[in-house]
């Protein structure tokens, strides 16, 4: 497999992710522009974004090497189920983490006292319905 063919296998792959990626792309521009608003969650969403997009590379990178071992008749196909078998493991790890941190962001630093409605006069009632 030469560089020309593994181009195309990596683009015509990946076209369909793009939109998760921008995504991606934009949580991270977004958390390093608040930064300064929110240091701590904007660091933990950061974090877990670019763990979402490291988790992309690896799975990227992934699927070249097994493609490439498969057509060169390196590996067995037992041998590369078995790899990868533990590379999933590592994505499906990494994800997890990702996740955790970004909903940690989200709902982690809410008080406990953030969610009722203000009174809008004294005795008012309509926010309780």
């Amino acid at each position: 497999m030469d560089i020309s063919e593994i181009s195309t296998f990596v683009l015509v792959s990946n076209i369909f992710q793009l939109p998760i990626l921008i995504t991606w792309l934009v949580a991270v521009i977004l958390s390093i522009v608040f930064r300064n608003r929110h240091p701590k969650v904007s660091l933990v969403a950061l974090i877990g974004f670019s763990i979402f997009f490291l988790q992309w590379v690896i799975s990227l990178i992934q699927n070249v090497w097994i493609q490439t071992r498969l057509m060169s008749g390196d590996y067995s196909v037992s041998e590369l189920g078995l790899i990868n078998a533990g590379v999933g493991i590592l994505i499906a790890l990494l994800s997890l983490g990702a996740w955790i941190l970004v909903l940690f962001a989200i709902f982690g630093w809410r008080s406990p006292g953030a969610q009722e409605m203000p009174q809008r006069y004294p005795g008012d009632v309509s926010h309780l319905q």
